[in-house]
């Protein structure tokens, strides 16, 4: 056993493998099945105590398979648990994060956290946006963010997967550039660019979950160092 995995400030299971992939920050952690009676557990408030970290680590599930008695599941770090979490009041007249699509405020987020830095990005990150703001967002062909994720291929589904991958609505075209995709925090006057990967549809909100590309404060061209990013 190496470490505990905590659901909705429970412990639920004894971890007794972690390993992390250090290109891409995804963990895979194995527990025993007995231990989780629902897939569907796993999309809760989710901590991981492992014994090579300092502190206890806020995760979120991508995807969990079973073999067997072992229950086989990928996540990513997306921050110190315990800390609170940034929310921004839309009625104060004060945002603090927003949305950013190729230079236009699309709209604000909630619940940012970011998770520790990775040798080829900086760090993980989720945060929550409004359902509605959203569906715009990606729906329809002219939508900013509507050929964002991967492309599906034939008989590709999300079938068991915790938080699905986000699917392009849509190919770019010959010569067509992605979408450049930011986080801006205005109090701290900083600036994330962002690459979407998954996202978990509520009844108000939507959970994205993102990789931290690049990370520098606004307004300035230097980049901020990987424990700035992760404090």
């Amino acid at each position: 056993m190496v470490g505990w995995l905590y659901i909705d400030d429970s412990v639920a299971a004894p971890i007794r493998v972690l390993e992390t992939d250090r290109l891409t920050g995804v963990m895979t952690l194995e527990v025993g099945a007995k231990f989780v009676s629902s897939r569907s557990m796993l999309r809760g408030k989710t901590v991981v105590e492992y014994r090579g970290w300092d502190r206890r680590r806020a995760i979120r599930c991508l995807g969990a398979e079973e073999i067997g008695p072992v229950l086989m599941i990928e996540a990513i770090d997306v921050g110190h648990a315990g800390l609170p979490i940034a929310v921004a009041d839309p009625d104060s007249g004060d945002a603090e994060d927003w949305l950013i699509v190729d230079g236009h405020a699309q709209c604000m987020l909630s619940e940012l956290s970011i998770g520790e830095k990775h040798e080829a990005l900086l760090a993980h990150c989720q945060f929550r946006v409004g359902l509605d703001a959203w569906r715009d967002l990606r729906i329809g062909q002219g939508a900013p963010l509507a050929s964002v994720g991967i492309v599906p291929s034939h008989g590709d589904s999300n079938d068991g997967s915790i938080t699905p991958l986000l699917h392009a609505a849509r190919q770019l075209g010959p010569g067509e550039e992605p979408p450049r995709v930011e986080i801006v925090r205005l109090r701290e006057r900083m600036r994330y660019l962002i690459d979407p990967m998954a996202t978990d549809w509520g009844e108000s909100t939507t959970l994205v979950i993102a990789r931290i590309l690049e990370a520098s404060p606004l307004n300035a061209g230097r980049s901020v160092t990987a424990e700035q990013a992760s404090a």
